[in-house]
């Protein structure tokens, strides 16, 4: 008798356990396709050089990039001593790359801010490498105050950076990084732009 009535509560154990397990399986599937419904796969837009792209109220077109090494990046433009040693010392290829913006509304302020906005979601990416814009460069890569430009003319053209040190390469890969492709990249979901660069020094 004892050993039937233990049977019994196994039993309704087991059963118990079972329907824990499928209301739960239920509540995942559902709860999956939720966020499958509500949060569409991530579209990839991909872009060469001098292709136009919209975003918001800029038009953005990469009229061209060129890929230096520390030594030419130091000589091309004009930095400050500590900006300089920073380069010296961990960084060895810099991507530059030049764009066209065009503001397509009417509140000049507005541009201004859409244009940092746009830099700040910028970065650079090859397969798993990615790396984010260089901020403290603008200015020397700009001097002649890009964001005044847009704001007075609706239009400007800006040059931004990308380092890419050697550290976060194994040595095969940093030995064929000149068969890599390089993308800069704007905004990441639902939308990903990516735009092809080249790789030559």
């Amino acid at each position: 008798m004892k050993k039937t009535k233990t049977n019994h509560i196994l039993r309704i154990k087991y059963i118990v356990l079972a329907l824990i397990v499928i209301l739960s399986t239920v509540v995942y599937l559902l709860r999956f396709s939720y966020i499958n419904q509500e949060y569409p796969k991530q579209q990839i837009q991909t872009y060469q050089i001098n292709e136009t792209l919209q975003i918001k109220n800029l038009e953005i077109t990469v009229l061209s990039s060129s890929l230096y090494d520390t030594i030419n990046y130091i000589k091309k433009f004009e930095f400050d001593t500590e900006r300089i040693d920073e380069l010296t010392k961990s960084i060895e290829l810099i991507m530059v790359a030049e764009l066209e913006i065009k503001y397509l509304g009417n509140d000049a302020e507005e541009g201004v801010q859409l244009l940092n906005d746009f830099i700040e979601t910028c970065s650079i990416q090859s397969n798993a490498f990615s790396n984010g814009i260089n901020f403290f460069d603008i200015s020397a890569l700009n001097p002649d105050n890009t964001l005044e430009k847009l704001r007075s003319n609706g239009n400007t053209t800006v040059l931004i950076s990308f380092s890419i040190p050697k550290s976060l390469f194994t040595a095969a890969s940093w030995g064929r990084i000149h068969q890599r492709d390089f993308y800069l990249t704007i905004g990441c979901y639902p939308v990903k732009n990516m735009v092809a660069l080249s790789n030559e020094l």
